[in-house]
């Protein structure tokens, strides 16, 4: 398990909105170690529902950094497969606006 993490007073800071975009590259760098794992023949799992502060706490983090996303990595089992709704997509109309 990778314990994703950013310190959000090194973050950029957006100067018109004000948006810390430190979480937004904790998950783009998420993102790209899952590909990374992939190429390497790795599965990989991205978990976003944990409590933060025990997290910091069991594994003593620095108190500027949080922990973002935990991603588990391993070797999938031969017989694993996608679940049954892996595949099924609303279509765009429902997720797209055109302007």
């Amino acid at each position: 398990m990778l314990i994703c993490c950013g310190d959000v007073s090194k973050g950029w800071v957006n100067p018109f909105s004000h948006f810390n975009h430190t979480e937004t590259d904790v998950a783009i760098v998420t993102c790209h170690m899952m590909l990374k794992a992939t190429d390497l023949g790795l599965g990989s799992l991205w978990v976003g529902m944990f409590d933060p502060q025990k997290v910091t706490d069991t594994f003593e983090l620095p108190e500027q950094e949080i922990p973002f996303a935990l991603l588990l990595l391993g070797y999938a089992a031969e017989d694993a497969a996608p679940a049954p709704a892996h595949s099924v997509r609303k279509p765009l109309s429902e997720t797209v606006s055109w302007l």
